[in-house]
């Protein structure tokens, strides 16, 4: 498939509907519409972070809570790649 009709996996991020499904930017198979959930805090650590930074801060949290249900990011994931695409 042409990159153009999926488009590039390094322009900049766009906004995910979970409920929408789309092509995975990378293969071109269809993705699953869902949630990334845990019950804990969902957290960001850069790799050019320091240890240091790591031990502090724990990382940059993503998303809130949801009563009841831990944290939750709409996100769309391709069973094929194992591409996880996230909106935080």
């Amino acid at each position: 498939m042409p990159e153009d009709s999926i488009g590039s996996p390094y322009s900049p991020p766009t906004e995910v509907d979970a409920s929408a499904p789309m092509p995975c930017p990378s293969c071109g198979v269809m993705m699953d519409c869902g949630d990334l959930a845990s019950g804990s805090t969902i957290r960001w650590r850069s790799s050019s972070a320091g240890a240091i930074e790591h031990l502090i801060s724990g990382g940059t949290k993503l998303g809130e809570t949801k009563p009841g249900f831990g944290y939750r990011l709409a996100a769309h994931y391709c069973h094929s790649c194992r591409l996880l695409k996230v909106q935080a």
